[in-house]
């Protein structure tokens, strides 16, 4: 499954992923994925975000801010907050990208992050 290495601000922080985009003309549905306590986006996810494509939704795999490919002073620091906002951030970014239908974003997570996908679900009017 193809992909592309993007890159989108996070309050003054740059978070590095890849997006998988389903084969075919977009715009298309979209989802952010993150990983659970310290993932980073090489583990596992890749598996997650290829099913998604194959089924026809977009995937933005991304690493938080302070760990993996991303920015961030405080390296290796989990803070469930700010990796909140990282994920706000990442749904920004998706609803400028030309491929992306900006209507229809969801997040999704695995272990930890799971709980983060929840909390989006609960407080973002969007």
């Amino acid at each position: 499954m193809p992909r592309t290495d993007v890159e989108f601000s996070s309050e003054g922080t740059t978070c590095r992923g890849w997006l998988y985009r389903p084969g075919g003309p977009g715009p298309f549905p979209a989802v952010a994925l993150a990983g659970g306590w310290c993932y980073v986006r090489e583990l596992v996810m890749p598996y997650y975000a290829e099913a998604f494509a194959a089924a026809g939704i977009a995937a933005l795999v991304f690493d938080y801010r302070n760990l993996g490919v991303s920015d961030g002073d405080n390296r290796q620091h989990l803070d469930p907050w700010a990796q909140i906002r990282d994920y706000r951030s990442a749904l920004s970014f998706l609803e400028r990208h030309d491929d992306v239908d900006a209507a229809r974003l969801g997040v999704w997570g695995i272990s930890y992050s799971g709980g983060h996908a929840l909390i989006l679900g609960a407080t973002d009017p969007e």
